[in-house]
């Protein structure tokens, strides 16, 4: 799979999503992009992390701990998906799907 910016890391990630039929866990915007040209399902970590929390493997203090580990390591984002993670509340699926359908 080769697309201009696409890094080789996210390229086999694409890959064995599109080869297992699995989700692929992106946060690059020309990964994303080259996902939906190829028809690959796609997240991304702050949708891996509310799903976590929301079904209760792991605590929404983990989730933050998380969060502030991959920042100090160099992930950038917006400020209001980061908000948003750290506002996460333990619940049902469907507070789940309202929370990731609300555009970040």
């Amino acid at each position: 799979m080769e697309t201009k910016g696409l890094h080789v890391t996210d390229a086999e990630v694409l890959t064995i999503a599109k080869e297992r039929g699995a989700i692929a866990i992106i946060d690059d915007e020309v990964a994303r992009k080259t996902a939906k040209i190829y028809g690959i399902s796609y997240a991304g970590t702050p949708y891996t992390l509310a799903k976590a929390v929301f079904e209760g493997i792991i605590t929404k203090e983990e989730a933050n701990g998380a969060v502030n580990e991959i920042v100090f390591a160099g992930w950038r984002y917006r400020i209001k998906t980061y908000t948003r993670i750290k506002a996460l509340k333990p619940g049902k699926g469907r507070h789940l799907i309202y929370w990731l359908s609300s555009p970040f």
